[in-house]
């Protein structure tokens, strides 16, 4: 088993290694928190409480980033997708149902539609962006399409509700689909990373807004 010393010799690269004038990678920091949230409840009640926050007025340097490889902002009963409907050139089933995600954190309260949250934060100056992985090959050719059952059904949830997000005020260029990735797999990464001009918390490991 590799040492961590020798893991970042043959992963990072070192100083020696920049242009000179570029910031030294990797990036390191002391005095960081680390904290263990074992399940869904304890993962959605802390990020409920940073959206909360992030939904108020005031405050300066607000972020709210976050990667999902399932992204389920609206609602979909299922069934074909209309070729040509701009999420792909293919009549294709979808056949994963879904309601939109609501950020529950289990306490039994009534939660509005995550979109809106995500809306709300923005107008009240929070910088939300959206990374969201999509399979170029599922959306784009039939073939792959036919062929990725509940994946091609994850793809079009996706990209659907990046489209939807984009529509929200001052949302246009801050939802993005990512493509990259080996045609026979994805970018699996749930992740957050919030914070504001004093501090920032990442939230690695996580839940898929599904």
């Amino acid at each position: 088993m590799p040492t961590l010393a020798e893991l970042r010799a043959k992963y990072f690269a070192a100083e020696a290694d920049l242009t000179p004038g570029r910031t030294s990678f990797p990036f390191e920091s002391s005095g960081n928190v680390v904290e263990t949230l074992v399940d869904g409840s304890s993962y959605f009640g802390a990020l409920r409480q940073e959206v909360n926050i992030f939904k108020a007025p005031g405050g300066s340097g607000k972020f709210f980033y976050f990667s999902n490889w399932l992204l389920t902002l609206l609602a979909g009963s299922g069934g074909p997708v209309t070729a040509g409907s701009g999420v792909t050139s293919w009549n294709t089933s979808v056949v994963q149902p879904s309601d939109p995600f609501k950020l529950d954190d289990g306490s039994g309260a009534t939660f509005p539609d995550f979109i809106d949250e995500l809306a709300e934060m923005s107008s009240n100056g929070t910088d939300v962006r959206a990374l969201v992985w999509v399979s170029p090959l599922a959306l784009s050719y039939q073939n792959a399409a036919e062929r990725a059952a509940y994946v091609y059904s994850n793809n079009v949830l996706g990209a659907l509700s990046v489209e939807a997000l984009r529509k929200k005020p001052g949302m246009a260029q801050r939802a993005c689909l990512n493509t990259l990735a080996h045609p026979l797999a994805s970018i699996h990464i749930k992740m957050v990373v919030c914070g504001d001009a004093l501090s920032a918390r990442a939230y690695v490991s996580g839940i898929d807004f599904d």
